[in-house]
């Protein structure tokens, strides 16, 4: 599936703060699992991407992996280095964190985990996640 993102809105057909049923019929097969201790509610593992909801249900994030096409301006955002992403995002928030572990725009609603020069996953989410 390729999710077109429209950041802090929309992700794909799929609107944040979209109702969690909603999310489920669109994603398809899915397990519930707890992201931590401190966790508000619990998230949806879609194997590609996980989904993150608050107390009443609504998308306010969703965690994709390398398997996903996630497309930001006509670019894919997977097959970029993270020095490409970093320059893409710059264009767009100039106050883009950045650390050898992640990159991180507010503004945006995007936060990348990195390895090594590996792009682990991408959060999107609502422009008040962070």
């Amino acid at each position: 599936m390729e999710f077109i993102l429209i950041p802090t809105k929309k992700c794909g057909d799929i609107d944040f703060y979209a109702d969690r049923k909603l999310v489920r019929s669109l994603l398809g097969k899915y397990e519930t699992f707890t992201k931590s201790k401190t966790s508000v509610n619990s998230c949806d593992d879609f194997g590609f991407c996980h989904s993150y909801y608050d107390k009443s249900n609504r998308l306010i994030a969703l965690e994709f992996f390398p398997e996903s096409v996630l497309v930001l301006d006509d670019i894919s955002l997977f097959v970029q280095t993270p020095n490409d992403l970093i320059n893409l995002l710059k264009l767009k928030d100039s106050n883009l964190y950045v650390d050898e572990y992640s990159i991180l725009s507010k503004i945006l609603g995007i936060g990348i985990d990195l390895t090594e020069n590996h792009i682990n996953s991408i959060l999107v989410c609502t422009h008040d996640y962070y």
